[in-house]
């Protein structure tokens, strides 16, 4: 039961189920992340901008920041040019999963 729950609460999660997951993981001592944004909820190459450059704000303040995105053209373009520029700004881009190990969580 408890590798089922540990699975579940490292699932990404949206604001509306968001406190009643938060609280089964702190009872349970599991972590819980949760997306900051949905980067492309507007398919368009502006708005995607946006939201990145959000993700990135949120990056510098909390140390990390988690978004998600569909499969779209539009967000695959915009992730790929997005994503080569990120080095020189001292921004790392890793898989979610980071976010719960070291100094990520």
């Amino acid at each position: 039961m408890r590798e089922l729950l540990r699975r579940a609460a490292r699932r990404l999660i949206g604001p509306p189920q968001r406190s009643v997951v938060d609280e089964v993981g702190r009872i349970v001592g599991l972590p819980v992340k949760s997306a900051v944004r949905v980067i492309d909820a507007e398919a368009s190459a502006n708005a995607i901008e946006k939201a990145l450059a959000e993700l990135e704000s949120e990056a510098r303040e909390s140390g990390f920041a988690i978004g998600t995105g569909t499969g779209l053209q539009v967000t695959i373009e915009a992730l790929d040019q997005w994503s080569r520029s990120l080095a020189e700004k001292g921004i790392l881009l890793v898989p979610v999963s980071a976010a719960y190990r070291g100094k990520l969580s």
